[in-house]
């Protein structure tokens, strides 16, 4: 039934967010549909950007970009690090999960501070989108099948290299201090890390 309403990605999706795999989960319609609406959104991503997202991207020297696209750039270090090492400890697929929707929001976020993009940004955009389509593959092989291919792509998804990381990259590069005062936060100051 899960299949027939709602796909096989979903159904897949549902299975191994809701618990760590050595630990039996319960079916519920909420979270079905709420792994639905979070493909949906990613679906949202992929086709309303096609135009700015590039396969045969080059990404700029970090100390040359903006602070949005340096940030987005060590967020992707960032989520391929977690992924990955949540992947390699014993498959916790619901983590990776939970940084898959971290990110989505994070792409989100930088999509809505743009109302162009400049070459950089489509080159930036280009690296964090296709980097997540690649660390999406394994949980949502349809999917991201059907995406790579219809923004180009000649071969599968799932022939492409695994993304690495810069372990320097991978490190925010700024920290938020907060100032309190009796208990009350007073102000937030952001400094180097």
């Amino acid at each position: 039934e899960i299949f027939a309403n709602y796909g096989a990605d979903t159904a897949r999706l549902f299975i191994l967010s809701d618990s760590p795999p050595n630990r039996d989960f319960d079916w519920s319609d909420a979270g079905v549909e709420g792994c639905y609406k979070f493909l949906n959104r990613l679906w949202k991503i992929y086709s309303e950007n096609q135009k700015n997202i590039l396969l045969d991207y080059k990404l700029p020297e970090i100390s040359s970009l903006s602070k949005e696209n340096n940030d987005l750039v060590r967020e992707v270090h960032m989520s391929v690090k977690k992924i990955s090492q949540d992947i390699a400890n014993e498959f916790q697929f619901n983590t990776v999960i939970s940084k898959y929707r971290e990110f989505t929001n994070v792409i989100y976020d930088y999509l809505n501070n743009k109302q162009v993009f400049t070459d950089e940004d489509k080159q930036v955009f280009s690296f964090a989108v296709l980097t997540f389509l690649k660390l999406l593959a394994p949980v949502l092989p349809h999917m991201t099948e059907e995406i790579y291919s219809g923004l180009g792509g000649k071969c599968s998804v799932h022939l492409l290299d695994w993304p690495s990381y810069d372990e320097k990259l991978a490190k925010t590069s700024t920290i938020t201090l907060v100032v309190q005062i009796n208990g009350k936060v007073k102000d937030k100051i952001e400094v180097s890390a």
